[in-house]
Formats: structure tokens, C-alpha cells, sequence
């Protein structure tokens, strides 16, 4: 059952993992990542029985043993399961993969394994429900997006997402090319592009940890604040400083304890200032 959550807010990225040289899956993974925190908020590894020997290279690559795949699912079976994976969260249905291929080569073996899975319903109304592909036609590739990036600020070479992860200054973390952890890398790169957009300062090499969209609006939040104790005329900086003090030295957000201080004075200040203010209207209309 979906938790209504906006879909805005919660994304997929699937990794697919195939046997050789059939093509066939044999591990379907994703994660749900929350865009406002910054956090991977669930995970799914499903492993797809491909009723063949797995491949002693793609053992080797992968780590997927024919064991690991013996009381696997079908296709079906695996797309089912991502699609409740999905709707548990009220995730987006758009899925965010590393390279483009994917959703349609999940979506072309779940057609092969169930013929007709996917047709419209006979033009006749009889009442059944047309039934499409849950996850449509459009997938976001991040792949695509650092090409674009690497492009741009003269980065050449193989696009490998273990590599690009290297390129950005980040460490793929767990098994390379296994559908989970390379689910969850392909999280990092998209993480890395929207900090890029939203919290400029925080670029690799910066030495300051990325905030996460609620940390962001927060900074803006103490910013303003301040800001607007910083306006206040002199003579009513004078009336504030005869009951709070001198406000304390300026100070930025990245100076915490000094900015904590400042931040706490002007809190007071235009508290004060606000119940003054509704004091004297409240005279006047007397």
C-alpha cells in the first residue's frame, strides 16, 4: 500500500545484472533515495532464476553464483517486487539508472517471459484496464549527466561508474557490479550534481561536508534572522542594547560559535523590537 509521500521527494535508481552471454537477468536492485535529506531510505536486492548456468566470468565480475540464483523469481516476478517497492514510498516512477538501457531491457524481458503482458485492452469496452509498463517510457541516466559534466570541465576517458565516482572525488562503496550497490553509487552521482546545484560551496576538495536540503533552508533561515538584526536603525539599536547588551562581533554561519551567539542576540533583539512595536499600536488605537 503507498504511503502517499510526494513522489517528488523519493526516487528509484535501479542496476540490472545479466548472465552472458544470454543477456538474461539474474539480480534485479534499487534504492529509494530521499532528495530533501540526502539519505538512502531503502534497498532491494531480488535475484532472478535465469534457468541457466551462470557464467564463470560473470561469477567472477559479479560475485552471483548459479547458488545465489537457485530459488530466484522470475522477471515477473522481480518487476512486481520493484514495482511494490516503489509504491511503498510514493516514489516517482521515472527510474534513474547508470547508463540508459535498464528500465527497457527489464521491461522487453517481462514481455518475453509474459507475451501480452503489457498490450492495450481489445477495443471492444468490455471494462479491462489497459495494462502498461508501470515505470513508462522515460528514465533519467545519470550516466549521461556526468559525460555532460566531464564535457564541460574537460574530463575524458571511460564513463565506468566505479571510475566517474573516482573522477568526483567519491569512493563506490560495496561490490562493484552487484544491482544494490551499484543502485546505491548511482545515488552518490546524483547527490554529487544536485549539491553542485543547490549547495555550490560544498565541491570536492572544499573540505566541507555537503548539507542536505533541510540543513540548507535552515542556514538560509539563521542567515535571514541576522540579516535583519543587522538592519535595525541606530536608535532603536541603542533602546535594544540598553536591555540586551552590544550585539556581538559580526560573524558568517561557517563560524559557529561566534555566528550561534549573534544569531541568538538577534533572535532576542527582534522579538523584543516586534512585542515594542505591537505595545505602541496597541496605544494608538487606544
Amino acid at each position: 500500500m503507498s504511503t502517499k509521500k510526494s513522489h517528488h521527494r523519493y526516487l528509484v535508481f535501479l542496476d540490472l545484472e545479466m548472465n552472458q552471454p544470454s543477456g538474461r537477468i539474474i539480480e534485479v536492485g534499487a534504492v529509494v533515495g530521499d532528495v530533501v535529506t540526502g539519505e538512502i531510505v531503502d534497498s532491494l536486492s531480488y535475484f532472478v532464476n535465469p534457468k541457466e548456468p551462470i557464467s564463470p566470468f560473470i561469477t567472477e565480475l559479479t560475485t552471483i553464483t548459479d547458488a545465489d540464483v537457485a530459488a530466484g523469481g522470475s522477471v515477473y516476478e522481480a518487476y512486481e517486487t520493484l514495482k511494490a517497492f516503489c509504491d511503498k514510498w510514493g516514489a516517482c516512477r521515472t527510474l534513474y539508472t547508470w547508463g540508459g538501457g535498464d528500465s527497457v531491457e527489464l521491461k522487453k524481458q517481462v514481455e518475453a517471459e509474459r507475451p501480452g503482458v503489457f498490450d492495450p485492452p481489445p477495443v471492444e469496452n468490455d471494462g479491462t484496464k489497459a495494462r502498461f509498463f508501470f515505470f513508462g517510457h522515460r528514465w533519467e541516466d545519470m550516466k549521461t549527466v556526468y559525460k555532460m559534466w566531464g564535457t564541460a570541465n574537460d574530463v575524458v576517458g571511460k564513463a565506468g561508474l566505479e571510475k566517474a565516482l573516482q573522477r568526483l572525488g567519491l569512493a563506490f562503496e560495496g561490490t562493484p557490479h552487484r544491482a544494490r550497490d551499484d543502485a546505491a553509487n548511482t545515488w552518490k552521482v546524483f547527490m554529487f550534481f544536485k549539491v553542485l546545484m543547490v549547495d555550490k560551496e560544498a565541491r570536492p576538495g572544499s573540505g566541507r561536508r555537503p548539507m542536505n536540503a533541510l540543513e540548507i533552508k535552515e542556514t538560509k533561515r539563521r542567515e535571514k534572522i541576522v540579516a535583519a538584526a543587522q538592519s535595525i536603525t541606530a536608535e532603536d539599536l541603542a533602546e535594544v542594547s540598553v536591555v540586551l547588551g552590544p550585539p556581538p562581533p559580526a560573524a558568517t554561519s561557517e563560524d559557529t560559535t561566534n555566528f550561534n551567539r549573534l544569531l541568538a542576540w538577534s533572535e532576542k533583539a527582534i522579538a523584543f523590537l516586534r512585542e515594542r512595536n505591537r505595545k505602541l499600536k496597541t496605544q494608538t488605537i487606544r
